[in-house]
């Protein structure tokens, strides 16, 4: 890639160097091409009224407004410049206006999942969300919850094919590109050539004046873009490589349409973009890319890049829209377009090197794949002859409905459920199939949805059973038990001890049999994780509740011990905000350093032997380190208070990381004082280094946290000569 760029920008200089007021001069190895001089750009900029109706309005977390806005992305981006805690968005006016479809936090890790970039589609914690799950996703664009805002677009992934290594299908994704196609060989087309009809093009500007669209029309060859580029305020259409626009080589120019409010070319136009064509039947073949354009007004250029290459690296044909956000969220509403793209011709060549064969075809439209930032829409039109037009956009209904279709579906399935007072057995159907949807969402997903009319639905539809057929109705309530969370088990709790109530007491023997293994599973299962999480919050409760004014610091740092094993979900749910409150006043009594000093070590927590690596090695470096320096504040009076739990945990991790980290010292030092080795000082070393757990020895080789690497591959290399294995 640094390469190819300077390379360019070498060549650049050589283009205007032979420009002059009537031809510029390109020489080629065979022949001499005389092509027109670069146009005058016209320099002034169409003024563009906004016109898009006001359609979102972000408030205050009291609900007071804060001001209106024409699009969700310039909504967002005033939180982030303007940063207001809990300050949220929704739709300005509607039946669904009143569901927030963002809101900033600066403490809140969340990602905002957006379908067809209007619509909220899920809600997740920033740490669930990889950029490979959005490889599959049905357009997504996703906006992190905090500034700075990042946006993830999803894609149409186009992998190589596993089982044709000959493949070489592949995606472009560049971030700072917000929306394109591109057209892609398909395996063992060696070298591409379209024709590309620019004259009915119309070119519409963005609406948001402080954040200017460019359209892009070219290909990525060797890494890098290469092709003609127009800011679509000016219509100017200039030579470009990857972001570099040369503003003193516009090639084309256009005139603004008061009718259609949109930018025209003025003169007929047809590009032409192809792998090097002066094919040469053996493997030394230079595999440059050219870029042609021919006017009807006779003027013409060729552009080539002229590079070596091997076969295997291809041209892809590019175009799309690409808005210059300048740091800010992009505005995906603005009403930017690009509109009659018309790709004319499209071939590919099929070349057996070494062999007298060159064999050319035309692609079918099932050889042009498209692949997209789904932020833009991209329409494609092959109802003429030979001909795909393409139309890019970034019009966007703010009418649309505040939920993604997959969410209102789910939502309208509910809904349709009859009042618990009305349901009968004959409502399974309905119940079971809403439910079935309903878990098929992601947790994110399930918290957009109103589920308290399916939830009574099947509590209804529960009651009208006893014995076994009650426990089998619960058993079908539940979701599939791999697949919930604290939260879920705490609140169907109350159902499964009924269900376990009937099975293990009402039910003789024989009715037990009868009863699908299936459904027992789901019930004990439920049942065993419920009872350990509720015993668990309320002797933390009954713990609490025994502390008085007498109560030592000791025994209310015990409690707090406890306290701190709990999960958030059974803290907020069981345990309650006046006992929460009740702990905190005892606390207030002590240091907050001792405090502190024990909420450290209760993260790192208890752990048997064979997981010592894990809790108390070096994959857990930074907190094993956050805890020793909160021990380490304490004064020995300060240490003596702390709780026995806490006491003998510390001392466990605390030696175990420490002689992990002692082994890879020692290992450096000796490493680095070897001057004569000698196969005794190398066994000796080798013995050293195996003495280390898998994970101190991933991290000396890996360079992961003490950039030992190096003495590995020494230690490596000395094992090496002496014949020696570590």
């Amino acid at each position: 890639m640094r390469k190819l760029l300077l390379f360019f920008l070498l060549i650049l200089p050589c283009f205007c160097t032979n420009v002059c007021k009537d031809n510029l001069l390109i020489n080629d190895q065979n022949t001499n091409t005389v092509i027109q001089s670069f146009l005058v750009p016209n320099n002034s900029k169409v003024r563009v009224n906004d016109s898009r109706p006001v359609c979102y309005n972000a408030y205050e977390q009291d609900g007071t407004l804060i001001e209106s806005f024409n699009s969700l992305y310039t909504a967002i981006d005033y939180l982030s410049q303007n940063p207001r805690e809990n300050a949220y968005i929704t739709k300005a006016r509607g039946h669904d206006s009143d569901k927030k479809l963002y809101q900033y936090s600066q403490y809140a890790d969340r990602i905002f999942y957006y379908q067809n970039a209007v619509s909220l589609d899920s809600v997740e914690a920033q740490e669930f969300c990889f950029i490979d799950d959005l490889a599959g996703a049905d357009n997504i664009t996703a906006v992190f919850g905090k500034s700075p805002n990042y946006v993830l677009q999803s894609s149409q992934i186009i992998g190589p094919n596993s089982q044709d290594q000959k493949s070489r299908l592949i995606s472009i994704i560049d971030p700072s590109i917000d929306a394109f196609l591109i057209s892609l060989p398909l395996p063992n087309i060696s070298a591409l050539s379209y024709n590309i009809e620019l004259s009915a093009m119309q070119l519409y500007p963005s609406q948001n004046l402080d954040q200017p669209v460019y359209a892009k029309i070219g290909f990525y060859a060797f890494g890098s873009f290469f092709g003609i580029v127009c800011d679509t305020l000016t219509g100017n259409w200039y030579l470009a490589l990857d972001d570099y626009l040369d503003f003193e080589k516009c090639v084309l120019t256009s005139h603004w349409n008061q009718e259609k409010r949109c930018f025209i070319p003025d003169e007929d136009v047809v590009m032409t973009i192809k792998s090097k064509n002066d094919f040469k039947l053996d493997s030394s073949q230079q595999f440059g890319a050219s870029m042609f354009l021919n006017f009807s007004s006779g003027r013409k250029y060729e552009f080539d890049l002229g590079l070596d290459d091997t076969k295997d690296n291809l041209m892809s044909f590019f175009a799309g829209l690409d808005i210059q956000a300048l740091g800010n969220v992009p505005d995906y509403m603005n009403g930017a377009k690009m509109q009659n793209l018309k790709i004319v011709q499209d071939k590919g060549y099929q070349i057996e090197y070494n062999a007298q064969n060159i064999q050319e075809f035309y692609f079918d439209s099932n050889n042009s794949n498209i692949l997209i930032y789904n932020t833009a829409v991209v329409s494609k039109d092959d109802s003429i002859h030979e001909t795909d037009i393409y139309n890019f956009s970034y019009v966007f209904d703010g009418l649309s409905p505040a939920y993604s279709k997959r969410i209102n579906a789910v939502q309208n399935m509910i809904d349709r459920l009859k009042p618990a007072d009305e349901i009968t057995a004959l409502d399974e159907d309905a119940i079971f199939t809403a439910q079935k949807e309903f878990y098929k969402l992601t947790d994110g997903q399930k918290k957009l949805i109103d589920d308290t009319r399916l939830n009574q639905a099947k509590d209804a539809y529960c009651e009208l059973f006893d014995g076994i057929e009650k426990v089998v109705a619960i058993a079908k309530t539940l979701e599939l038990f791999l697949h919930v969370d604290k939260e879920y088990v705490i609140d169907q709790a109350d159902k499964v001890f009924e269900a376990w109530d009937i099975y293990a007491n009402r039910l003789n023997e024989d009715q037990q049999q009868n009863l699908s293994e299936v459904y027992l599973t789901r019930i004990s299962s439920y049942y065993n994780q419920a009872f350990g999480l509720i015993l668990q919050a309320q002797n933390v409760i009954i713990a609490i509740d025994s502390l008085n004014d007498r109560s030592t610091k000791k025994q209310i740092l015990n409690v707090y011990e406890k306290y701190l094993a709990l999960d958030e979900v059974q803290i907020t749910k069981i345990i309650g905000e006046e006992k929460i409150q009740k702990l905190y006043r005892y606390l207030s009594k002590i240091d907050n350093k001792v405090i502190f000093a024990v909420k450290k070590i209760i993260e790192i927590g208890y752990a048997g032997p064979s997981d010592y690596a894990v809790y108390y090695g070096m994959d857990n470096y930074i907190k094993m380190t956050e805890m020793i320096q909160a021990y380490n504040s304490l004064s020995k009076t300060q240490a003596n208070m702390l709780p026995k739990t806490s006491k003998n945990i510390y001392k466990t991790a605390y030696e175990y990381f420490s002689t992990q980290k002692g082994y890879m010292e020692q290992l450096k030092n000796k490493i680095e004082l070897l001057e004569t080795p000698d196969i005794d000082k190398v066994k000796e070393l080798i013995e050293l280094y195996n003495k280390m757990d898998f994970s101190s020895k991933w991290h000396f080789k890996n360079d992961h946290i003490f950039w030992f690497s190096q003495y590995y591959h020494k230690l490596e290399f000395l094992a090496l000569e002496f014949g020696l294995t570590i």
